[in-house]
Formats: structure tokens, C-alpha cells, sequence
């Protein structure tokens, strides 16, 4: 059972990045590297961009709880 919470908290969360990672690229394409190599420019980037990253935050958010459940379960 963890480990198909591990996997779906991965894909979650995984496309929920890709997505923003998009938006960044659409801004501008220096931000979109900036975002793609840097997770705390990620970060800033959802926060400073909540109107347009609420979606994406909220899913990269609740996969990421759902991979940490997944975890604790296994172990």
C-alpha cells in the first residue's frame, strides 16, 4: 500500500512541477532555467505567483503529503 502512495505522491507532484516550471518558461525564459535548476527559485516563484500557481502549488502540496504518507507507511 505505501508504495502506491509513493508513486502517486511522485506523479502528483512531478507534473504539478512540470506545470509551474511551464509558467516560468512562458514569463520569461531565464526564469523558467532559474526555476528548473534552482528548487528555492521554485518555491519563490509559486509564492510570488499565487494567482497563477494556486493550482500547481496546491497539487505539488497535497502529492507531496501523499508521497510522505507513503513513506511512513512502508516503514
Amino acid at each position: 500500500m505505501g508504495g502506491y502512495l509513493i508513486i502517486v505522491g511522485a506523479i502528483l507532484f512531478l507534473v504539478a512541477w512540470l506545470g509551474s516550471v511551464r509558467l516560468a518558461f512562458k514569463e520569461r525564459p531565464s526564469l523558467g532555467i532559474w526555476v528548473l535548476l534552482v528548487p528555492v527559485v521554485w518555491i519563490y516563484f509559486l509564492f510570488t505567483r499565487i494567482e497563477l500557481t494556486a493550482r500547481y502549488a496546491a497539487i505539488s502540496f497535497a502529492g507531496l503529503l501523499i508521497l510522505l504518507l507513503g513513506i511512513i507507511a512502508v516503514q
